[in-house]
């Protein structure tokens, strides 16, 4: 379990990132939607932050995608923030490359996400298609799905995966 100050401080830089880059109304959603992803138990979400004089100035969360063959372990890499004053400095990249080394190590085959593919594909994702690894829903913006395999197979999962409940709206995607 997140201390509670510490639940309060990652949901404060969501908030505040995406108030700065998206607005007010997308800051609640994310804020709300970051609130749920941190009282799920602990095997269902993976939190990172990077931090400077302790405090968090980047943060991303990982919550497994469930496939019916689940031949391998997948996760969702969403959302993701940097405090708009520490923006472009590598503390995000830093951040999501370390989650991904620490990943690996737990044996997660494959990470996707639904992002900027410019700022993703510098660390590695690639652009999928829902043939090759199908969304939860239907995807809103098709071009924004990307993996990372970090098992070295093939971009690619079989059937439609389960995402956890605070990810259970079509509207989101």
């Amino acid at each position: 379990m997140i201390p509670e100050s510490e639940a309060a401080q990652i949901t404060a830089l969501f908030r505040d990132s995406f108030s700065a880059s998206e607005g007010p109304d997308e800051a609640r959603m994310i804020e709300q939607l970051v609130r749920a992803l941190l009282a799920l138990p602990v095997d269902l979400r993976h939190v990172f932050t990077s931090r400077v004089d302790d405090a968090p100035v980047a943060g991303c969360v990982f919550t497994p995608l469930t496939f019916p063959d689940a031949s391998r372990r997948v996760m969702l890499l969403s959302p993701v923030a940097v405090h708009p004053e520490v923006q472009r400095l590598g503390h995000g990249s830093t951040m999501i490359r370390n989650a991904l080394e620490t990943l690996a190590k737990q044996d997660i085959g494959l990470v996707v996400t639904y992002g900027d593919p410019a700022y993703y594909g510098r660390l590695g994702f690639q652009p999928i298609t829902a043939d090759q690894i199908a969304a939860p829903y239907t995807l809103s913006m098709p071009m924004g799905w990307q993996a990372v395999a970090l098992d070295g197979r093939e971009l690619a999962a079989e059937g439609t995966p389960e995402c956890v409940p605070p990810f259970r709206n079509p509207d989101m995607w």
